[in-house]
């Protein structure tokens, strides 16, 4: 099928085929792609949103131990009263946080950790409302009995049940990102294994294209171009080899055709020489005719003249070939330094783009490392958060302590100020880690806009260095086809100034002979004969069919 179609088709089918096998890669890739999308958007839509809400509950937890702490040993109702509205705000915020957390359970686990969240936070506030109305009625004694032995096991049951859920979504979080990361492995391999098929493919239907194109040409188009090169030349003794059974390629024809010119310029050869032959009595006779020397003389003399004008004009035409060939090796010469100029340009804009992929690579790295940061700066929260417990603590058994541990109230007062200015440092480097991402996130899509734009840059580059090759590729035609007018106007020279020299040979013979008019007539009827025949022979050239094969004529002519 495919021999019938023309070469046209048969590469518009193959890259079809291809561009077919590349849109079914993409779509697949897309499919895949979705697919982990959906997934991260689980991850973090859900999951991470979940982890974090506990982890603010939990530190809500502790500002709240800590303003009940500070409450018992303010000295003043104002700070009582500060402490208080602390109190409010983080049960505020960690209402917020557990209604969100119940908006976006989806588990019947979440849900059950969930209630005995509620559950232990219920018996903590009540707690909270008792330990309050001591401290308001001036009930210090009783407050700190009450904190030490029924508040703070309910705190840690609260804690407890935090923390039991924290690590639930901790480990769903864990569990989505290993799927997350299943599917994109699984989704790389089945784009390598579709790119891989679609290769074959395409390499199949290329090798069945080029070879019904090599059928079609006979042989490798290199060899057939070598065989007419030969045949342009005048060499009609070479041999074209073919397949077994080949009749009906383009080599195949071109074996018939050299056979056929070979033929015919071996009798055009001939009759040539018969004609040359011929040419030689005519002179003698010529010579003979005394009558008519003079006559012919003047015509030559005037056709000397002609040609000498001919030659005059022909060395002017070899002059200015000159300078076009000249003209035509300047414009090569400058062609492939523009080739050289724009292949450097693609050689910098591959640079260029490989910088910007490492770049961004390393941009994203930053990126990757300033969340660890972020990561760290909860973890030194936490720490602050239970420096600040375990030093109003120790606040409280100095204080418990009286006279005694005054010394270590003062210890325990610095520490827990150590704390808080560690927790509002790290509040300050939290926010800057925030900027720095967001920083990033700006400068990763400025880098993949500015690779969009070395892409194309490329590609404009990719096209001009083709448009460059094809015009080198005409100009070197250019100057092979100027070279061949130089030669052919430098030889119409060298023949036209041996015309003149003839001419003026046959005017001294011209004076010295004469022959018969018999003689001249015989002659001229021989003459006309032979013309016939090379007529004749012309003709069967251009429309013989005959299957004789190539030989040269390489018999003298007679009288040579």
């Amino acid at each position: 099928m495919l021999s019938k179609m023309r070469v046209a088709t048969k590469l518009t089918i193959g890259f079809g085929l291809v561009i077919v096998l590349l849109l079914a890669v993409s779509a697949i890739s897309l499919l895949r792609m979705s697919e982990l999308n959906g997934q991260l958007h689980v991850v973090g839509g859900q999951l991470w949103p979940r982890v974090a809400m506990l982890g603010e509950v939990r530190h809500e937890s502790n500002t709240i131990a800590i303003a009940l702490r500070s409450m018992m040993l303010a000295e003043n109702g104002a700070d009582r009263a500060r402490s208080r509205e602390v109190v409010m705000a983080g049960r505020q915020s960690i209402n917020e946080n557990l209604e969100r957390l119940d908006q976006l359970a989806t588990h019947p686990r979440d849900r059950e950790l969930l209630e005995a969240i509620r559950r232990e936070r219920a018996r903590y506030i009540v707690g909270q409302d008792q330990l309050i109305e001591l401290i308001s009625n001036e009930h210090l004694p009783e407050a700190r009995a009450y904190l030490n032995n029924a508040l703070r096991p309910q705190l840690a049951d609260y804690q407890s049940a935090i923390a039991a859920a924290a690590e639930f979504q901790s480990q769903s979080l864990h569990a989505g990102i290993d799927q997350a990361a299943t599917a994109t492995e699984a989704a790389r391999l089945q784009v390598l294994v579709s790119a891989g098929a679609a290769l074959v493919v395409a390499l199949l239907a290329g090798f069945l294209i080029m070879r019904s194109l090599a059928r079609e040409m006979g042989g490798e188009p290199g060899y057939a171009a070598k065989v007419a090169h030969r045949v342009a030349e005048g060499d009609f003794t070479a041999k074209v080899v073919l397949r077994s059974g080949d009749r009906t390629s383009l080599l195949a024809a071109m074996k018939e055709m050299v056979g056929k010119l070979s033929m015919a310029f071996g009798e055009i050869h001939a009759a040539g020489g018969a004609l040359v032959a011929a040419s030689e009595e005519v002179g003698t006779s010529v010579q003979q005719q005394a009558a008519m020397s003079s006559q012919m003389s003047s015509a030559v003399a005037e056709i000397t003249s002609t040609m000498e004008e001919f030659s005059a004009s022909s060395s002017e035409i070899a002059q200015n070939a000159a300078v076009v060939v000249d003209m035509a090796q300047q414009t090569l010469a400058n062609s492939r330094k523009g080739a050289e100029g724009v292949r450097m340009v693609l050689e910098r804009m591959e640079d260029i783009r490989n910088d910007n992929e490492h770049n961004l690579r390393e941009i994203m790295a930053l990126g990757a490392r300033s969340k660890e940061i972020g990561r760290i700066m909860e973890i030194i929260n936490a720490v602050a958060d239970q420096t600040r417990l375990i030093a109003f603590n120790a606040a409280l058994e100095a204080s418990s302590a009286g006279e005694a541990g005054r010394r270590f109230s003062v210890v325990a007062a610095e520490i827990r100020r150590l704390a808080d200015s560690v927790a509002d440092s790290s509040e300050d480097v939290a926010a800057k880690v925030g900027e720095i991402q967001d920083s990033i996130n700006r400068l990763v899509v400025t880098s993949e806009k500015s690779a969009s734009v070395i892409v194309a840059g490329t590609e404009a580059s990719d096209e001009a260095a083709h448009n460059l090759d094809e015009i080198l590729e005409t100009a070197a035609g250019t100057d092979s086809a100027a070279q061949q007018i130089s030669l052919a106007t430098q030889q119409q020279k060298t023949a036209s100034t041996q015309v003149v020299v003839a001419l003026r040979e046959i005017v001294g013979a011209n004076r010295h002979g004469a022959q018969s008019t018999e003689r001249v007539v015989q002659v001229g009827k021989e003459l006309k004969r032979l013309a016939a025949d090379l007529f004749e022979t012309t003709r069967r050239f251009r429309y013989g069919d005959d299957d004789g094969g190539g030989r040269r004529a390489d018999a003298a002519a007679p009288g040579a």
